[in-house]
């Protein structure tokens, strides 16, 4: 992290902890699939008879067992292309005109779009993932923004709609957020040096700081 009078610079480029090997995942979710298969089959009809309840509850068993190794397994793939593929500089700049998402907006939100900062820990596959969120006046607006930035790159409108999609289906406060596991410093250290830095425009444009919530996931 980079502090002046004139802005924050917070680069989003740490190495993200990811405990099993690009191998390992693909494998958990080849068996993840394989298991959610073996389930459904075996709940098909066979020579005209339907299985018997007492038959059922395994392949129950196993579909569900597959669906829990596969939602974890497949959130990993997804990190670790993304972590890959994303080869330009990932940084959040703050300064007197707003903050910066780079590579994910081509321009600054503004103050004035913001209505508050609020630190809040995600709940998400079991994970707790403090966050600063952005929350904005107009999340559509910047919604509509991200996806329209990347529009000219296949790759990257694809997953920047995918992205959206997850938001707009998990109970993430906003599409803007600065996790803790990328920053050197804590959120609430982070907040005070928006607040000694920045003040006159939270002031100017009202955007409040809120306390600490927990969010479900």
């Amino acid at each position: 992290m980079q502090v002046t009078d004139a802005e924050i610079l917070l680069s989003l480029n740490a190495k993200r902890n990811i405990p099993l090997s690009r191998r390992d995942i693909l494998s958990l979710c080849l068996l993840g699939i394989f298991l959610l298969g073996a389930g459904i089959y075996l709940l098909l009809p066979h020579r005209g008879l339907a299985p018997t309840p007492g038959e059922v509850l395994f392949p129950l068993l196993l579909s569900g067992f597959a669906i829990m190794i596969l939602l974890p397994s497949m959130t990993l793939l997804v990190i670790s292309l993304r972590s890959e593929s994303l080869r330009t500089p990932r940084f959040v700049r703050i300064d007197r005109e707003g903050v910066f998402f780079s590579p994910l907006l081509s321009m600054v939100v503004t103050w004035s779009e913001i209505s508050t900062l609020t630190p809040y820990t995600l709940q998400y596959l079991g994970l707790r993932i403090p966050a600063l969120g952005i929350i904005l006046r107009d999340s559509e607006a910047i919604t509509a923004r991200i996806i329209a930035d990347h529009s000219g790159n296949v790759f990257s409108h694809a997953v920047s709609t995918l992205n959206i999609w997850f938001y707009r289906r998990s109970k993430a406060l906003t599409p803007l957020n600065i996790l803790q596991p990328t920053l050197s410093i804590s959120i609430d250290e982070l907040i005070t040096v928006i607040r000694e830095r920045f003040g006159n425009e939270l002031n100017e444009h009202h955007v409040a700081i809120s306390g600490w919530e927990s969010v479900g996931g």
